[in-house]
């Protein structure tokens, strides 16, 4: 039901995940030091919770590999 598609924030530079439905990207995942962040668009169509739910935990596991998902402010440990 959604497609996701990771990319870099050059701006931020950090790893993001857009989340988007057939017609257009609907929300923008990614981390920061004090947790994930999860900006939405636009509204989804009902009925569509759970599958968008389910695919923001997904989202948040894949990017969770990534080393430079936290930007820019991010301490290196």
């Amino acid at each position: 039901m959604f497609s996701t598609t990771i990319f870099t924030n050059l701006d931020e530079c950090r790893t993001e995940c857009e989340i988007a439905d057939d017609s257009s990207v609907v929300a923008v995942v990614y981390e920061e030091r004090d947790g994930w962040r999860v900006n939405r668009l636009r509204s989804i169509s009902e009925g569509a919770g759970q599958a968008f739910n389910t695919t923001i935990d997904e989202v948040k596991e894949r990017l969770s590999h990534y080393i430079n998902r936290f930007g820019r402010t991010f301490p290196m440990d």
